[in-house]
């Protein structure tokens, strides 16, 4: 009876989010950590009474599982207990990780749960868990970030356009710009995981994963490849090295 209580909670409130956005533009706090409170708590349920690994029938996955959401629960508490004046764009990038956990519970209830859900939980978990740390290290939500774009050799490359997104919304209407162009370019980036990658002449340069206050720092400096001179476009995505 308390999973369907749980389960009604959390589809009821996602309601009451969206209409809230849309009606004014604003993304509430409070809403998305009764969310997030909802949909750990009945992920929490179906792994203490097993009913999960009955779904996955692998002990390895069920044990990363119960790891992920006491992790998750722990990052979370830091999150919504902080006293900062969130911006937008990290509440943006909550409401991303929010929908991530709120996404597996639907397929928990339908019993058939794909890897692709597993995966994204996994990296919505890490996502919190980068936020958290810097939250709980440099008492903020954003970090200051450096980019140098160069060649293979190390040599500066100038006039890049930097783009970044967010990990779990990796497509155009998602991605965000660097104000300038490089070498350097600094900006304000929400912490988090994210894509980061350059532009120039029509040409992109290889896409890196991001982790945006991994180590607790609010000022980072890195170094990214620009764009191949022959076009091409190495992917490196390391989307599964966590």
């Amino acid at each position: 009876m308390k999973r369907h209580i749980t389960y009604g909670t959390i589809f009821i409130v996602s309601f009451l989010f969206l209409s809230f956005s849309n009606n004014t533009g604003e993304i509430n706090i409070n809403i998305i950590r009764e969310r997030m409170d909802n949909a750990l708590n009945a992920i929490s349920i179906g792994v203490e009474n097993h009913e999960l690994f009955e779904i996955l029938k692998n002990h390895i996955e069920f044990e990363t599982l119960r790891r992920i959401i006491d992790r998750s629960k722990i990052s979370s508490n830091i999150i919504f207990s902080s006293k900062i004046d969130y911006s937008k764009p990290f509440l943006t990038s909550l409401v991303y990780d929010t929908e991530e956990f709120e996404n597996f519970v639907k397929f928990f209830r339908i019993k058939r749960i794909p890897l692709s859900a597993f995966f994204n939980l996994l990296d919505a978990s890490s996502d919190l868990e980068v936020k958290a740390r810097v939250i709980k290290t440099s008492n903020t939500d954003t970090v200051e970030v450096t980019v140098n774009t160069i060649d293979q050799y190390a040599k500066e490359i100038n006039h890049c356009t930097v783009w970044y997104v967010p990990y779990l919304k990796d497509s155009d209407p998602f991605k965000i710009r660097f104000d300038q162009l490089s070498t350097p370019t600094t900006d304000l980036v929400p912490a988090g995981l994210w894509k980061i990658w350059t532009e120039k002449n029509g040409k992109m340069g290889p896409k890196t994963r991001f982790q945006c206050g991994h180590d607790g720092r609010k000022k980072r400096e890195i170094d990214i490849l620009a764009p191949n001179e022959n076009g091409d476009e190495n992917e490196c995505d390391n989307r599964r090295n966590i």
